[in-house]
Formats: structure tokens, C-alpha cells, sequence
């Protein structure tokens, strides 16, 4: 039986508040991706965001305080 670590893509890519929103779209892009899981600067999720919230934000510390569909973290 396969286990996560198999199949798991280990280069996870994420949003944080030190990237900029060009290069962020731009990455999305260039991966077909349209949504992107947002990380504060420790790491912890803050939620996931789509391209068109992305695109109207002027640098992700803003999009980090809009989100939409915020993380659900169990302890």
C-alpha cells in the first residue's frame, strides 16, 4: 500500500506576505493553478486564496487580511 509520502508532491507552493503579487500569479500560471493555500510568515495557514481575490490585492499582506476561505486547523 502506498502512503502519502509516495504520491506527495514535497515542493508545496504557497503564498506568504514576503511575495509579490506579480511574481504570485506568474508562478500560479506557469503551474495552472488557480487557487494558492496563504501562510503567514511562521508558516501557519491563513486560508486559500483564488487568482481574481489575488489580482485585486496590492501585495499579499492585504490578501492575507481578506480572505475568503480562511484555514481550518484542528489541534
Amino acid at each position: 500500500m502506498k502512503t502519502a509520502a509516495d504520491v506527495m508532491n514535497r515542493r508545496f507552493f504557497y503564498a506568504s506576505p514576503n511575495d509579490s503579487i506579480g511574481s504570485l500569479l506568474h508562478e500560479m500560471g506557469e503551474r495552472g493553478l488557480g487557487s494558492v493555500p496563504v501562510l503567514d510568515l511562521e508558516g501557519r495557514p491563513l486560508g486559500v486564496a483564488i487568482s481574481g481575490e489575488i489580482e485585486h490585492s496590492s501585495d499579499v499582506k492585504e490578501l492575507s487580511e481578506h480572505l475568503r476561505r480562511e484555514a481550518v486547523c484542528l489541534d
